[in-house]
């Protein structure tokens, strides 16, 4: 079983057509509100993991533990920066979204599977080439052998 998402929950939890409208309404300002508030932390979340992935060559695969400790950093230097400097509801919400931002990120890392990824990025940095399998054929099949087989009449009479 499949779960709809959240704008076929939100729009058809209720029968009727006011309803339907008046919930899809709903729906699209708490979907607005969702992004004004989070789609920063999203969009850098998102950024970050593509960055990385693009350069997955040159720096590894990445990992989710580096990314939570980034998070915790960054929630470290937000409280230290808020305790300071007070930065009022605007710096708070940015400093929220870097937060959230890379603990988004580390979510991504371990959701998408990076680490079974790196243990198949090991394997492959680590092993030595091997000479290609060569499978040796014979150039004559086998002739095949036919047996013929008689059974005998096996039908019986009913009294």
């Amino acid at each position: 079983m499949v779960t709809p998402n959240r704008w076929h929950r939100g729009i058809y939890r209720e029968e009727g057509t006011g309803n339907r409208l008046g919930w899809t309404l709903t729906t699209a300002l708490r979907e607005a509100a969702v992004l004004a508030v989070a789609g920063p932390a999203t969009a850098l979340s998102w950024g970050l993991y593509g960055l990385w992935y693009r350069q997955r060559e040159s720096w590894g695969p990445l990992r989710p533990l580096p990314a939570a400790i980034a998070a915790a950093v960054a929630a470290v230097l937000a409280a230290i920066v808020g305790w300071v400097a007070s930065p009022g509801l605007l710096g708070w919400w940015l400093m929220a979204n870097v937060v959230g931002g890379m603990a988004r990120l580390a979510w991504l890392t371990r959701a998408y599977g990076w680490p079974a990824a790196e243990a198949a990025w090991k394997r492959t940095q680590t092993r030595t080439r091997r000479a290609p399998t060569v499978v040796q054929v014979p150039k004559e099949a086998p002739r095949r052998v036919i047996r013929v087989v008689r059974v005998k009449n096996t039908e019986t009479k009913e009294n």
